[in-house]
């Protein structure tokens, strides 16, 4: 998961959960590592500040990882336009430029060179 810069709502972060475990607390410009097993997921976030205007029930997104799958990351926008990348997969939620968007490793990989790691709560999430 990783939240790249922004000037809109870098004060406030949103608080991860997969599947009801909380996972991270997702500061501008940073990334983190969770390995997650296939299955059906549920990401809920909420506000890291009470007096914001952050409507939680946009920040949900649900998403499955197939058996099969690769390594692919998860972005938190705040806004903005997003540029697809060229035969990059993007999976969003239709709420004014802000949300979570599936990407394949390659269209991730330039951006989090540039952030600072921050350590999960949990580090593995899914059964075997």
């Amino acid at each position: 998961m990783f939240r790249a810069y922004s000037n809109y709502g870098g004060a406030i972060w949103p608080i991860v959960s997969l599947n009801d475990v909380k996972v991270v607390d997702l500061k501008v410009d940073s990334y983190t590592y969770v390995y997650v097993r296939p299955g059906k997921y549920h990401l809920h976030a909420k506000a890291s500040f009470v007096l914001t205007d952050f409507n939680e029930d946009e920040k949900d997104f649900d998403f499955t990882i197939p058996p099969e799958a690769g390594t692919y990351y998860l972005q938190f926008s705040t806004g903005g336009s997003m540029t697809l990348a060229a035969g990059g997969t993007f999976v969003g939620l239709p709420t004014g430029g802000a949300g979570w968007f599936l990407l394949p490793e390659a269209a991730a990989q330039p951006t989090l060179s540039k952030m600072f790691y921050q350590p999960p709560y949990a580090q593995t999430i899914g059964h075997q």
